[in-house]
């Protein structure tokens, strides 16, 4: 999961990082203004939240928050602001743009903890399905659930190369169809949120759809972790190459 964190000033964009990781494991995207965040989701960045000071240059946090919910691919991430602000008018007029909660600096990490433990918590519910849930859903057993994981986590790594050579042929209708293929295993093994990146995706630029395709299969990676763990399920077997060397024995 990447989390989006955006603000002018580096000092409060390291506390903001600290905070984050504090909560959840996740990987961080940090922009210095709302330009900057809104040019890393064209590029293909897809965040489950977004951390963002309200006052900035360039581009303000409120005016970054209308264009998320202006964006299918965007519209449902839970917008976090942090902001100095106290007058009620302007934080209002920014819950009503959409942002899902604000943290007042300076901030108070024991609130702001908590606040993000809340909304950690939606995120996972929409981000994909408990594996307890897909597996009674599917009818199958934990490592039956675990192999199909590992088979969708191939099947869209092999996509790949094969989308990227339909796209360089200008065979955007092929490639559109894989994509559509791809979205209904996500569905179908509870991935919502890679569902919706697969849906949303527009096949225009290749190294656009390969950054997607390359968060899926972390996602899938993610799930497959939580499997694991869930069901008390062993690590993958380590398949040897042909050229790796044996250890040397220990004298």
């Amino acid at each position: 999961m990447k989390v989006l964190i955006v603000d002018d000033d580096a000092m409060q964009r390291m506390m903001l990082v600290d905070l984050v990781k504090s909560v959840e494991n996740v990987e961080i995207v940090e922009a210095a203004d709302g330009a900057e965040a809104w040019a890393a989701l064209q590029r293909g960045l897809s965040p489950v939240l977004c951390c963002c000071d309200m006052r900035m240059p360039v581009m303000s946090g409120v005016e970054l928050l209308r264009r998320f919910k202006a964006n299918p691919a965007s519209a449902n991430v839970p917008f976090v602001f942090i902001t100095a602000v106290t007058e009620r008018q302007t934080i209002q007029e920014a819950i009503a743009a959409g942002a899902t909660n604000y943290i007042l600096k300076p901030i108070n990490m024991t609130k702001a903890r908590s606040s993000l433990e809340a909304a950690f918590h939606g995120i996972r519910t929409r981000y994909s399905e408990e594996p307890l849930a897909t597996q009674r859903r599917m009818g199958v057993q934990p490592p039956r659930l675990l192999g199909y994981l590992q088979a969708f986590r191939q099947e869209v790594a092999d996509a790949r190369p094969l989308i990227q050579e339909q796209l360089a042929g200008r065979d955007s209708t092929v490639a559109r169809a894989k994509l559509d293929t791809l979205k209904t295993g996500c569905t179908t093994l509870g991935l919502w949120h890679a569902a919706a990146m697969a849906e949303h995706l527009q096949v225009v630029d290749p190294k656009l759809v390969d950054t997607v395709l390359e968060d899926i299969e972390a996602m899938v990676d993610e799930q497959a972790l939580r499997v694991r763990t869930e069901f008390g399920l062993p690590e993958p077997q380590r398949t040897p190459k042909p050229d790796d060397k044996p250890e040397p024995r220990k004298t």
